[in-house]
């Protein structure tokens, strides 16, 4: 099994790596740095994003993001370049050197607002309060569901 992790070095994403490392999986590591003493192939973010070549991978994860409220609030733009334009170029990516597979998205159960029933259902209203949460309500609603309604890529989207 072939796998790409993008944000390898957070919580999901370093939780997928060890889970994969377990099971002898080949893995493809994407961050902003490289963490020292690391043992996986690894690429910084930059440098996969301006990749050229066929990048056969069975599964993409994409764990990458800001999961910073705070500065959806202070620094909009920041938080946008994270969560929203991060995702449309990694499918953008995908579709163009590896459009096999799946992309595999994490995003939040934020985008319900505070919700008046739990536990929370797919169908369920949307009602982001915060910048961060209408960033992921659009990532995950436009984007992703587009792209994927739209092209031959399989997906998957978790709320998490």
């Amino acid at each position: 099994m072939n796998i790409v992790i993008i944000g390898c070095n957070g919580f999901i994403g370093s939780n997928f790596l060890n889970y994969y490392s377990s099971i002898g999986a080949d893995i493809l590591c994407v961050g902003r740095i490289k963490p020292k003493s690391f043992q996986h192939k690894f690429l910084e973010l930059d440098d996969f994003l301006s990749l050229d070549k066929k990048l056969e991978y069975d599964i993409w994860i994409n764990a990458a993001g800001s999961g910073d409220v705070q500065l959806s609030l202070t620094k909009p733009e920041i938080d946008y370049n994270a969560n929203v334009e991060l995702v449309r170029l990694l499918l953008e990516l995908k579709l163009k050197i590896s459009p096999t597979g799946i992309f595999v998205h994490f995003s939040s159960a934020a985008v319900y607002g505070n919700p008046i029933k739990l536990p929370i259902a797919e169908n369920d209203e949307l009602n982001p309060i915060t910048p961060w949460s209408k960033n992921n309500c659009f990532q995950a609603f436009f984007y992703f569901r587009n792209w994927t309604d739209q092209t031959n890529l399989m997906g998957c989207f978790s709320k998490v």
